[in-house]
Formats: C-alpha cells, structure tokens, sequence
C-alpha cells in the first residue's frame, strides 16, 4: 500500500467508481492505499453528473482506500493539497466528482468530517 507523505484525511467518503464504459477505468477501481486525482464539489441541487468544466474550484484529492464498502461503494478517508479552499465546500452529504484529467472516473458524497 502506498500513501501520501504529510497527507492528512479532513473528511470521510462513500466513492462509485465508474465502470469502463462511462469513463472509468478499464482495469477497475483503484487498489487499497493513497489514490491521488482533481475534485470538483458540485453545489446544492446539481445533478450527479453535472458538467464538471462549469465548476468554480477544482480540487487536488487524496483518496485513502482502505479496501472497505458500505453499500456497494468504497469507503474511504479524503483530504485536500490545498485543505483551506477545500474547508468551505466540506460539508456531510455534500458530492463531488473525481476526475483524472478531463474524465470523471467516480462520483463520491462526504459522509463524515475528520476533526
């Protein structure tokens, strides 16, 4: 398992990979440890699948995969290269996109705040 120096986890996630077809990865989801993308928090009634290039703030993330699901979806601890922009959009519930370049490859909702 791989993980990020000097990283810390500010929230907790549940993750849905994208399968191939959607965009997502052709060999399937990331393997446990540190998975590290951009981020965009989509605002109060957006759809899911908003179109992440109207967004105001993308986001380097750092994605703890632990190798735990609840529901079909990975549960996983996230934190932020830039936490005090990230701080404002970090809300329980709140969903984000994660993209690697310009395709998104997950949709995940903040579960938890980490203290």
């Amino acid at each position: 398992m791989i993980h990020a120096p000097g990283w810390h986890p500010a929230a907790t996630a549940e993750i849905e990979w994208l399968p191939a077809e959607a965009g997502g990865h052709s060999s399937g989801p990331p393997r446990p440890g540190d998975y590290a993308a951009n981020a965009v928090f989509l605002t109060a009634g957006e759809p899911e699948r908003a179109d992440p290039w109207n967004a105001d703030t993308y986001l380097s993330i750092v994605i703890r995969l632990n190798g735990t699901s609840h529901n079909g979806r990975d549960v996983a601890d996230v934190g932020f290269l830039a936490p005090e922009i990230a701080s404002e959009y970090l809300q329980p519930g709140r969903a984000l996109l994660v993209m690697e370049g310009p395709t998104v490859v997950a949709e995940a909702r903040i579960t938890s705040l980490i203290d």
